[in-house]
């Protein structure tokens, strides 16, 4: 079983086992219902340069979540017509009445602060530096009208030597969640940061480090714990195998930031079970 696999068998089970419900949620379901959770806190976890932080357990659309970070860091706006024109669309249960956008986080945040030039420019004058981060927690910007506040909302970065060939210079990157629904969102949060370092990488020229995450809250919604059973026999099937999946970034070092697409990205030897009949999962709003 690969690192991926065995960690998000290790959290279901933690959840399940040591997790607690919570009260008085601030979501709630489409019907009109409080959408409560299980959860545990204070998860971490790491990867090497070569693991990708994604199931098989399930389809992850990895695809449409490198889309979804290109309109937040690439575009910096939280206008919903770029985002639709990415073909990304359920971005559209959070925007805001009478509006066509999502308020004063995200995008508009990095586009405010110009967080995505700092980073790059910081990383490339100072690259052994320690203060190499974005930070879409922007008390300023919630005193504006705004929707759902970043749940991945911090980013950080450091350089070293590569330890087998000091001429290469590795980016290692963490990602800080403070609320994680871990069935939906948890991998695609995470495969897209992945990207997200992946693009910063090549616009340096470095290397790619290790990736890892903290996770504060991470749960999983009581409408959703049907689908845990599948999951987790899907989790079975895949330990049989051979092969993992492989994330790469086909352009060459020093391309712009801005200049790289979703269509530059590949995914190999990934193969999602196929679940019958689907997997659904009722989005508290």
């Amino acid at each position: 079983m690969n690192k991926a696999e065995k960690i998000f068998l290790d959290n279901i089970r933690d959840i399940l086992g040591n997790g607690s419900w919570d009260r008085n949620p601030r979501p709630v379901y489409s019907d009109g219902v409080p959408a409560y959770t299980k959860f545990i806190t204070d998860v971490f976890e790491k990867y090497e340069a070569d693991e990708v932080p994604i199931t098989e357990a399930r389809r992850i659309a990895w695809k449409t979540s490198i889309r979804e970070l290109m309109w937040i860091y690439q575009d910096q706006t939280t206008e919903l017509q770029p985002l639709r024109d990415r073909k990304v669309f359920y971005w559209d249960d959070w925007k805001l009445e009478g509006t066509d956008h999502i308020g004063s986080v995200y995008g508009m945040t990095v586009g405010n602060h110009n967080l995505m030039n700092n980073l790059l420019e910081g990383l490339e004058k100072d690259p052994f530096g320690r203060r190499h981060l974005i930070n879409l927690w922007q008390e300023e910007d919630f005193k504006k009208p705004h929707g759902l506040k970043p749940c991945a909302f911090l980013s950080m970065y450091s350089v070293r030597e590569n330890p087998r060939n000091r001429e290469e210079l590795l980016l290692d990157a963490s990602l800080t969640i403070r609320s994680s629904d871990y069935l939906t969102a948890g991998h695609i949060n995470r495969v897209q940061y992945k990207a997200l370092q992946m693009m910063i990488a090549k616009h340096l020229g470095y290397g790619v480090g290790t990736f890892s995450v903290h996770t504060k809250n991470m749960h999983i919604y009581d409408r959703h714990t049907g689908n845990i059973e599948p999951i987790l026999s899907a989790i079975n099937k895949i330990d049989k195998r051979d092969t993992r999946p492989e994330f790469i970034l086909d352009v060459p070092d020093k391309t712009n930031f801005y200049d790289i697409k979703d269509t530059d990205f590949v995914m190999k030897n990934y193969y999602p079970v196929k679940h019958e009949p689907k997997l659904e999962f009722d989005l508290g709003i």
